[in-house]
């Protein structure tokens, strides 16, 4: 199974704007694939050109524009995340995790479905004691290539609940829950750089997995508790086996 976003083809868009904004991202048979509406829509906000953009651009082209831009406020990443609740993904297992009881002026009480969701407000993360796990269904099985991690940024926090960000962390691959899993690779993350926090996979699978378990070993120094905002899944669907 494949998930494009389906827009019109380039050649029907009026003035060619998107025909020679697109022309150096992947096209297949008239479908941008969300990747590349999302590396798209990135580019141009780096640039600072989207209010030139638009206004050059009739309805229809906005529309696209406007998509891809959504697309991209949405995943961050300009990739689809597979684990993304929306989706399809979901929690399935947090092991023997043990869920923090917060205080009003902490996170309140979410479960784990929080880390599949895309908010990332204050407060608004799984708070757990010490370290934890996580098994997440995906929305198929995934040839998995990276991992994001996301915090909340330090600049929107109470002063100190940086520290409950989630530190070293590993990635396993799993078919089932009683699987052994396969390691993928074991990070970081860096509470003095972006609060969006990108990982590619350090042992490559020859497999597709249907699921992904998260293990988070440490924080950056709260003693009481350890707090994860959003954990993505990125890399290739396979498609569905045919009957």
């Amino acid at each position: 199974m494949l998930i494009y976003f389906i827009y019109p083809h380039p050649m029907f868009v009026g003035h060619g704007y998107i025909n020679r904004r697109f022309a150096t991202s992947a096209q297949v048979g008239g479908e941008w694939s969300a990747s590349s509406l999302g590396r798209f829509a990135h580019r141009e906000a780096s640039q600072g050109t989207s209010h030139e953009m638009l206004s050059n651009l009739d309805d229809t082209s906005k529309n696209i524009v406007k998509d891809a831009v959504q697309f991209y406020d949405v995943t961050k990443t300009g990739q689809i995340d597979y684990a993304m609740a929306s989706l399809g993904g979901s929690i399935v297992s947090t092991r023997d995790t043990k869920n923090h009881v917060s205080s009003p002026s902490e996170t309140g009480e979410r479960s784990a479905q929080q880390i599949i969701e895309p908010c990332t407000m204050p407060g608004e993360c799984w708070a757990f004691v010490g370290s934890g796990a996580v098994v997440i269904e995906l929305i198929g099985k995934v040839n998995v290539k990276a991992v994001s991690v996301e915090h909340t940024s330090s600049s929107h926090s109470l002063p100190g609940l940086i520290k409950s960000a989630p530190k070293d962390f590993s990635v396993w691959g799993l078919n089932s829950l009683d699987d052994e899993g396969q390691y993928l690779g074991s990070f970081s993350y860096d509470i003095n750089s972006s609060p969006l926090q990108y990982y590619t996979v350090q042992e490559p699978a020859a497999i597709p997995f249907r699921f992904i378990e998260l293990k988070i070993h440490n924080n950056h120094g709260n003693p009481s508790y350890t707090c994860l905002y959003r954990f993505r899944v990125h890399g290739i669907l396979e498609p569905l086996e045919q009957a």
